[in-house]
């Protein structure tokens, strides 16, 4: 993890990766999925804003790094999938009432016959207390006991075998919900890795290896992957021969081979983070380390610990020397990597 707490300082140092938010006094506002949504003002103006699960991010990097990014981290321990969830203020409702649509993403209408569960948040986790099927209009309702003023709920839509959730939302702090939904591919032609963030810290035991990437799906359907026994492979993931302690932080990271990883996550259209770390042990290390590029890759950026590794131009772009908590580290670029091609690293 030391590495990784270093991503902070590394990213706001480069300037990569920083999304803008854009204007923020528009009467309405729809943000990017990896961008967090302004603070609701006094009067609740409408705003869009897609729903992803936050991630608690205990691990010291990630609650650090990507606070840094401004990303939201999806968690769908029950793969739960991105929903928008559009709050409205011109009818206001009684505080025991939560009523909304389920909305198709890309054709813009409304769907009937949507299973829409309403589940209540506690110490424990959620709870599903109802569900309910859209009607001919697509419009959903929940009323009862349960809804009381400050409660806080979920409603999670289940379409096309996807279960899409919205972010944790409050009984009274809306007056309508609208849950955003798209149709799935496992067509992975849309895919794209906007920036691979690789950490190799040397130490006497071997290799500290650190990868961030950042994966967009250009597309207008939630990405499948591909289907692998009962489950499914979603985002592919590569590592050297040899590769010990895998540990995911950002999502659930799982091993397919001895050099592949995957997640098993759908990807809605917008942007994805997915963040691990292994240890390769010094014993076999041959002195070259070897990345594949498996999507087309805009950037490659390598950070490499200790400062004084230098690496060969013009394949590797130096871009010279940072500090990380108070160690140094040379920064590294390679760009525009098509899959399938393979960057070999030299180290001591």
């Amino acid at each position: 993890n030391g590495q990784l707490q270093g991503l902070v300082g590394c990213i706001a140092d480069t300037g990569t990766d920083r999304p803008s938010q854009g204007p923020r006094l528009l009467p309405q506002l729809r943000t990017s999925p990896y961008i967090r949504a302004p603070l609701l003002p006094p009067l609740r103006p409408a705003f869009r804003t897609h729903g992803f699960m936050r991630d608690s991010l205990r691990t010291q990097l990630l609650s650090q790094a990507l606070a840094a990014f401004w990303v939201r981290i999806r968690v769908r321990p029950r793969c739960w999938q991105v929903a928008s969830v559009l709050l409205l203020s011109s009818v206001t409702l009684a505080a025991d009432t939560i009523s909304g649509y389920v909305l198709d993403a890309q054709s813009n209408e409304r769907l009937a016959d949507v299973e829409v569960a309403f589940l209540v948040s506690g110490d424990a986790g959620a709870a599903e207390m109802v569900r309910h099927n859209t009607d001919a209009e697509g419009e959903f309702s929940f009323s009862g006991p349960f809804l009381t003023a400050g409660t806080a709920f979920t409603l999670v839509a289940h379409y096309g075998g996807l279960e899409y959730a919205t972010d944790p939302l409050t009984v009274g702090a809306q007056d309508q919900v609208i849950i955003e939904v798209f149709d799935a591919t496992e067509d992975a032609s849309q895919i794209r890795v906007e920036g691979h963030h690789l950490f190799l810290s040397l130490t006497e035991a071997g290799i500290d290896v650190a990868q961030m990437v950042h994966f967009d799906n250009l597309g207008a359907s939630t990405y499948m992957g591909e289907r692998a026994g009962g489950g499914r492979r979603v985002l592919q993931l590569q590592v050297p021969p040899g590769n010990l302690a895998l540990q995911g932080h950002s999502g659930e990271v799982l091993r397919a081979s001895p050099t592949r990883l995957f997640t098993a996550t759908p990807m809605p259209p917008g942007r994805s983070q997915v963040a691990f770390t292994v240890q390769l042990p010094g014993e076999g290390f041959g002195g070259v380390y070897e990345h594949e590029t498996l999507y087309p890759t805009k950037r490659l950026e390598l950070f490499v610990q200790p400062s004084n590794v230098e690496l060969p131009a013009p394949l590797f772009q130096d871009l010279g020397e940072i500090q990380l908590h108070d160690q140094g580290y040379r920064h590294y670029r390679v760009t525009d990597l098509s899959p399938g091609r393979k960057v070999l690293v030299p180290l001591p």
